[in-house]
C-alpha cells in the first residue's frame, strides 16, 4: 500500500508549474505531514494523490500499478484514498451530520446495517455522537472539520489525506485534531496532512515532506529536517519551539543529549534535573 510519483510535473492550464519533476514514495502506516510555503504544490500534489489531478508527464502508482484514470479506476481509487479539504463547507452538504457521514458508505453500496454500524464508530471515536441529529449549519468550525474527517473515515481508506486540519483553529481544538489524527493511524493506514504549523508537525509526524516551487526538498524524520537550515530557509519554514529550545539546553548544557530526542513538552520537562531548573532562565 506504498503511492510513488516517478518524475512527476503538473501544469494548470494558465501555464503555473504546480509539480515539477517530482519523485517520491509515501509508505505505509506512517503519519506524514507535507510542508511548504504558499504555493508550493501541496494542495496539487494531494489533489493527484486522489486523481482529481492527472499529471502533465510523469507516473504515479498505488502498490506497483500506474494509476487508471477511467470512471472505474478512480472510483476504485477513492475508496482507498480520501481526502478531508481544508474547508469543511466545501464537503459537507446533507441536512444532518449522520446523513452526511452516511453519504460515502451508501454510494459504496453497503447494506443499512454495516451503515448503520459503521456511522456509530465514528462518531464515537471522534466524540460526535451529541451531533448525530445536528444540521449542518448549527455546527462550529471545530465541530465541522471532525464531521467531514469522519465522513471519510467511514468509507474505510487505506491512506488518509487531510489539506491543513488545523487551519482556522485555537491552540485546543488543534491539539484535538492532533489526537483523533494519532488514533486513526493504523499500520494498515496512512495519514498525510499538510500545514504549516511546524509545531504540530513536529509533534505529531513520523516523517516530514518539504516541497517548494512543485519540487522535493526534503523526505525524512523531523529532528533531522529542523538542523537543515538550507532547506528551512528555501523552504520559509521556522524551527519549532520545542526543537529550539531543546537545542538551546543542550547548548548550556542543562540536559544531557537524550537517547530519544523530545518530541512533546512533557518529554522536554522529563530531561530537566531539578537542581539545575533555575540556569533555564539565565
Amino acid at each position: 500500500m506504498t503511492i510513488s510519483f516517478q518524475h512527476v510535473t503538473f501544469q494548470y492550464g494558465d501555464g503555473t508549474t504546480a509539480l515539477d519533476d517530482l519523485s517520491l514514495d509515501i509508505p505505509q502506516g506512517k503519519k506524514i505531514a507535507l510542508l511548504g510555503n504558499n504555493g508550493a504544490g501541496k494542495s496539487t500534489l494531494f489533489q493527484h494523490i486522489n486523481g482529481l489531478l492527472r499529471p502533465t508527464s510523469g507516473t504515479i502508482s498505488y502498490n506497483g500499478a500506474p494509476l487508471n484514470y477511467n470512471r472505474k479506476g478512480l472510483q476504485t481509487l477513492r475508496q482507498k484514498v480520501g481526502i478531508v479539504f481544508q474547508d469543511p463547507d466545501s464537503q459537507l452538504f446533507s441536512g444532518t451530520v449522520e446523513q452526511d457521514i452516511a453519504f460515502g458508505p451508501t454510494n459504496l453500496g453497503w447494506d443499512k446495517a454495516r451503515i448503520h454500524e459503521k456511522v456509530s464508530a465514528v462518531m464515537a471515536l471522534l466524540d460526535i455522537e451529541e451531533l448525530r441529529k445536528k444540521p449542518l449549519h448549527f455546527l462550529s468550525l471545530g465541530q465541522k472539520k471532525r464531521v467531514a474527517i469522519a465522513g471519510v473515515l467511514a468509507m474505510e481508506p487505506e491512506f488518509m489525506i487531510l489539506d491543513e486540519p488545523s487551519a482556522g483553529l485555537d491552540r485546543y481544538y488543534t491539539k484535538q485534531i492532533m489526537t483523533i489524527l494519532s488514533t486513526l493511524r493504523t499500520p494498515e493506514r496512512t495519514i498525510i496532512l499538510s500545514t504549516h504549523d511546524v509545531n504540530f508537525a513536529y509533534e505529531w509526524a513520523d516523517e516530514i515532506i518539504v516541497v517548494s516551487a512543485g519540487k522535493l526538498l526534503y523526505q525524512g524524520d523531523p529532528i533531522t529536517l529542523f538542523t537543515q537550515e538550507t532547506i528551512l530557509e528555501q523552504a520559509h519554514l521556522d524551527v519549532p519551539w520545542l526543537f529550539e529550545t531543546t537545542m538551546v539546553l543542550l547548548n548550556k548544557q542543562i540536559i544531557d543529549t537524550p537517547d530519544v530526542f523530545p518530541r512533546s513538552k512533557e518529554a522536554l520537562f522529563h530531561l530537566l534535573p531539578t537542581a539545575h531548573a533555575p540556569e533555564i532562565w539565565v
